[in-house]
């Protein structure tokens, strides 16, 4: 197994993952020994079957999802021919920091709450089935029990504390200001505020930028057009296919590779990034801040 290490993560981009999840699903097919290093995006329905899976502690739907690529196949036997059953651990590391990660952090405790339940009373969980639905129906109760107070979707950003329930429903809080500045109720049915709820409306809370990396040479290619393209409708075409080629980055490591001098826009006046360091790209985990590899500039401003 000396070469049949794996990682995955959304450092790579989407190209590059598949390719990895290629190679690592013929290994499996062949029978091969493989380990295959991983942040939660193998939990999202990808499709491998492995022997065994090791699970830091997380929210107990989580490590439902990481269980589901352990005998997902059920191809595994025992020498009588009967099914072998994966392994499924869970660990907690004690260095472990999810400040960060505040919606990760939550679910964990939670689990612990549960695994703690569980060691006083397994049977309490459908015979001792930690993942069953006896044990995920606590859990989703627990969870939401502690973050009731942002099942309204607080927001702040509309210059006044408000909830999108309160702004698509009720919408109390401005139709009382409008009591109060006009001395009468207002009289139209719908008093919701849609447009100020949609624009303050996330699905993804992240702050992050894509990067065009130079995975592989149609990566150059794309880049290369897209340094040159001016007509829009030629850009949407390039753009739409630079997707399998980008990683999306948080603002700390897009500081680090601009400070590098390791990205640049496509043109002047248009907001579209690339890697023009491809040593900042590691063909065996993807961007990283520091340089990976020895290489030279893809372009050279």
């Amino acid at each position: 197994m000396d070469n049949n290490i794996f990682h995955l993560s959304t450092s790579m981009c989407p190209a590059h993952r598949k390719a990895v999840l290629s190679q690592v699903r013929q290994l499996l097919e062949a029978d091969e020994n493989v380990l295959c290093i991983s942040t939660q995006l193998i939990e999202a329905g990808v499709d491998v079957d492995f022997g065994a899976v090791i699970r830091f502690t997380a929210g107990l739907d989580s490590i439902a999802q990481a269980a589901g690529r352990c005998s997902r196949n059920g191809k595994r036997r025992n020498p009588d021919g009967s099914l072998k059953k994966g392994r499924v651990s869970i660990v907690n590391p004690a260095d472990e920091n999810l400040d960060m990660l505040p919606s990760i952090k939550e679910g964990k405790q939670i689990t612990e709450r549960l695994l703690r339940e569980f060691a006083e009373n397994p049977e309490r969980f459908d015979q001792g089935d930690l993942i069953g639905p006896t044990a995920m129906q606590w859990y989703f109760r627990y969870y939401f029990f502690e973050r009731q107070a942002e099942m309204t979707y607080p927001v702040k950003s509309i210059g006044w504390d408000d909830n999108l329930l309160g702004l698509l429903s009720s919408n109390e809080k401005l139709v009382q200001d409008f009591a109060r500045v006009n001395k009468t109720k207002p009289t139209i049915y719908f008093k919701q505020s849609f447009m100020t709820a949609a624009k303050a409306f996330k699905a993804i809370d992240a702050p992050t930028r894509g990067i065009i990396v130079p995975y592989d040479q149609r990566a150059n290619e794309i880049i290369t057009a897209l340094c040159a393209a001016y007509e829009p409708d030629k850009q949407f075409g390039l753009l739409r296919e630079a997707q399998q080629y980008t990683v999306n980055i948080f603002p700390n490591l897009l500081m680090a590779l601009d400070e590098a001098k390791a990205i640049h826009a496509v043109q002047d006046g248009i907001d579209i990034l690339y890697l023009m360091k491809p040593e900042y790209y590691s063909e065996h985990f993807g961007l990283a801040d520091l340089p990976t590899q020895k290489g030279t500039n893809f372009y050279d401003f």
